[in-house]
């Protein structure tokens, strides 16, 4: 677990020295914002990841159960909010 640590530290290290070099070399704000977006959105997905793996197969099942039925609801209140 440590070594995971250390190295998604070294990875996100990386990123963002390589994020400030592109600046440096000249990058425009939009282009940074989108590699700073990559960066967060990789970061939110490895979380996300890492806690379905500590989950288990049980667990797994449930968030998928869960997440449908908030899909579904989302799909209810935008149809009744057309009406």
């Amino acid at each position: 677990m440590r070594d995971s640590v250390n190295t998604q530290s070294s990875a996100l290290t990386g990123r963002r020295q390589l994020i400030q070099q592109r600046l440096l070399d000249g990058a425009s704000g939009a282009e940074a914002m989108d590699a700073l977006t990559e960066l967060i959105d990789g970061l939110i997905i490895g979380r996300y990841r890492n806690g379905l793996r500590q989950l288990g197969e049980a667990g797994r099942k449930r968030v998928i159960k869960n997440y449908t039925n908030e899909i579904i609801a989302r799909q209810l209140v935008a149809f009744f909010r057309q009406l």
